[in-house]
């Protein structure tokens, strides 16, 4: 059980666990942390530290880690269904890409003969077929960025599935959440 004593040399107040000195709330400490006095800040950390141990012992029980590996088993079936989905997803765009990749946009045969028509309006037709062919080749272009776009957010949101999939199981037990910590720490390096 923890406790909280005065010292008598400086006035200030000590959290105490069974008797042995844990640590001296300053007047710096409480200022820093926006109490007015040592003592208020103290007994917010007694509880802090309280809770903390009560924590560090539930997590440690059996009946805690039985139940994060069920919730770990829950999130790796959930991830694991996600990129199956995002796989199918992703061959299906694969699949239309080479279809967009094939396709035909160029100019069919000619209907002019030898010479250039005299008539206005078959002018007018090749001019909009040639423009036809301009917006069909556009259109071909475009669906093909935006599928590569699509098939690159799906590549990201896998590996984004397997990263966070990993660190969630990693937060999830006391003996592991270290590395969890650790390689979120060199990520922002």
């Amino acid at each position: 059980a923890l406790t909280i004593e005065i010292d008598e040399p400086t006035r200030l107040p000590v959290i105490l666990a069974d008797d042995q000195q844990l640590l001296t709330v300053t007047s710096l400490d409480a200022q820093v942390n926006g109490y007015t006095t040592p003592n208020g800040y103290a007994i917010i950390l007694q509880r802090k530290i309280e809770t903390a141990f009560n924590r560090y012992i539930t997590e440690r029980q059996s009946e805690y880690l039985k139940r994060q590996t069920q919730n770990s088993a829950a999130i790796i079936g959930t991830v694991l269904l996600l990129l199956l989905g995002s796989k199918y997803i992703q061959q299906r765009l694969q699949k239309r890409q080479k279809g967009l990749v094939h396709a035909n946009t160029r100019l069919g045969e000619t209907t002019l003969s030898a010479r250039p028509p005299m008539v206005a309006t078959a002018l007018a037709e090749t001019v909009d077929s040639v423009i036809d062919l301009i917006r069909a080749q556009l259109d071909n272009r475009q669906k093909r960025k935006l599928n590569e776009m699509a098939i690159g957010l799906l590549f990201i949101l896998q590996v984004g599935l397997c990263i966070g999939g990993g660190l969630w199981i990693l937060s999830l037990f006391p003996y592991s959440r270290w590395a969890k910590t650790l390689l979120l720490q060199w990520t922002s390096i």
